[in-house]
């Protein structure tokens, strides 16, 4: 007679033999596999760890991979069993792909705000805080600071924020990376209906082999190792249902219904989540380094304009008030004296005087009365009266009076 367990065992072996190949198979394609955990092996699969399950007890199993294998034992479907593995980590990659590109920006914005300041700290801060100064010297200004706090306070700010920085970049490793973030930030809601899709998927491979709906959620939801609204979606959404191999189509149609759902999720993320972020964190950067870089400047210049400001219209000091334009000097004077067009020649030209007055008529001067008429006409310039000789003529402007 034969051994019962001897001839038990060719039955069972192969489907574990079968079910461990593909896990393999998996880690070997650098699918990424999470086990979960609740049991002694539990992180991302590696082929040590295919191997140690392979000689572990059902009980020493992580729930996620028990659900796994008795799924698998009851459809023999190991597509389905790897979709259910990894479709968490599919959905936080969508999402870290899709929030990446805004880290990305906003590091830029930071980098290039960081330089600006710096800039701004090292080569212009010190001419504002000269202005300052110079300030105190006139007594007319009213008191002011000697120099700006913001300027001041400036290179402490460049000093501690790249260490702020990396904090930041360092939290956000801590708590679960980039893909976390982006489903705490609106994408819990992509991950719900994407692992809701894979479980009506996998209820649908179950209900052909008559699995109970009960035990066929619970199967599911614990292969998906899906969050509590996840679960309580899917119960809901097959509660009063009673599943046979005819079900199969209404629950696939089920699937494509949430599939579709968690595409138009990631299609309004696109375009939201991008926005919030630069809105609200690019937002605020620009609006401080915007105040940084120009509140010196523009409370400078208010206390440049103070005085000004202060006085009372129409009383300003002395040393304030506007000088009128000066009057311009005449161009000549005027003079009764009998030799017309000599005054005129002087008042012209006081160096050539007797060359003009050799050369107008009757303007001949005696000797001595010559000699001290040219010394006279040295030095005063006199205004001539209207003449009528060509010289006068065309010398004299019109509309000079004395």
């Amino acid at each position: 007679m034969s051994d019962p367990t001897s001839s038990s065992s060719p039955t069972s072996d192969p489907p574990s033999n079968v079910f461990h190949d593909g896990l393999a198979a998996a880690v070997m394609a650098h699918v990424p596999i999470h086990l979960g955990n609740g049991g002694s092996v539990n992180g991302m699969l590696t082929l040590e760890k295919v191997e140690l399950l392979k000689r572990q007890p059902a009980a020493e199993w992580p729930t996620r991979y028990r659900a796994a294998r008795e799924v698998f034992d009851r459809t023999g479907n190991m597509q389905i069993i790897l979709d259910g593995l990894t479709h968490d980590t599919r959905s936080e990659k969508k999402l870290s792909r899709l929030l990446w590109g805004s880290c990305i920006y906003l590091m830029t914005l930071a980098v290039i705000g960081y330089l600006g300041l710096t800039f701004f700290t090292y080569f212009i801060g010190p001419s504002v805080n000269a202005l300052r100064a110079d300030m105190q010297l006139v007594p007319s200004t009213p008191q002011a600071p000697h120099s700006d706090p913001i300027v001041d306070l400036l290179p402490s700010v460049l000093a501690v924020a790249p260490f702020v920085l990396l904090g930041i970049c360092l939290l956000i490793w801590i708590t679960g990376g980039v893909s976390r973030w982006a489903a705490r930030l609106g994408g819990s809601a992509f991950i719900r209906d994407n692992a809701s899709a894979v479980a009506m998927r996998l209820i649908a491979a179950m209900a052909k082999t008559n699995v109970p709906a009960e035990e066929a959620v619970n199967l599911s939801c614990d292969l998906l190792d899906s969050a509590p609204d996840t679960r309580n979606q899917v119960q809901t959404t097959l509660r009063g249902r009673v599943l046979n191999a005819s079900s199969e189509t209404t629950l696939l149609r089920l699937g494509s219904h949430f599939q579709t759902s968690a595409a138009n999720r990631m299609s309004v993320l696109k375009v939201v989540l991008p926005i919030v972020l630069t809105a609200l964190i690019g937002g605020t950067g620009v609006m401080a380094y915007s105040f940084a870089l120009f509140n010196p400047l523009v409370s400078l210049i208010h206390d440049l304009s103070k005085p000004t400001r202060d006085l009372p219209a129409g009383n300003l000091p002395k040393t304030l008030a506007p000088t009128p334009p000066a009057a311009p000097q005449p161009i000549a004077r005027e003079t009764n004296g009998p030799n017309e067009a000599g005054s005129f020649v002087g008042a012209v030209s006081p160096r050539h005087t007797n060359e003009f007055a050799r050369e107008l008529p009757g303007s001949e001067l005696p000797g001595s009365q010559g000699e001290q008429g040219d010394r006279t006409m040295d030095l005063q310039v006199r205004r001539p009266q209207r003449a009528n000789t060509p010289v006068a003529k065309t010398f004299v402007q019109p509309g000079v009076t004395s």
